[in-house]
């Protein structure tokens, strides 16, 4: 699987760019806000808040203290949770009162 088709399945999943930028750049071994900032060239506001809703997510562990905190990408079993999120949320998009959206005249 290529960089584009990762890329893809993230914001499928309802992933960011600038989310799935970190998150590819702590998948290829950048464990800190300074190497992901080097890495994908995002400023450090941009890291931390996509490191922040990354975690939020499941998605993203840190350790350490406060200053030079280090940050792992957590079990893909994780990502696996969202997809499953996101399909729940799709269907209940698709479904009004127990009747299909397509079923209903505008």
């Amino acid at each position: 699987m290529d960089t584009k088709e990762v890329h893809k399945i993230l914001a499928d999943v309802g992933l960011a760019p600038a989310e799935i930028l970190v998150y590819s750049a702590l998948l290829g071994g950048a464990n800190s806000a300074q190497k992901i900032m080097v890495t994908t060239g995002e400023k450090r506001p941009t890291v931390y808040y996509c490191l922040n809703s990354l975690e939020k997510r499941g998605l993203v562990s840190k350790t350490g203290r406060e200053y030079g905190n280090k940050f792992r990408v957590e079990p893909l079993e994780k990502l696996t949770v969202l997809v499953e999120q996101n399909i729940q949320r799709q269907s209940e998009l698709l479904t009004l009162k127990g009747t299909p959206i397509l079923a209903h005249s505008f």
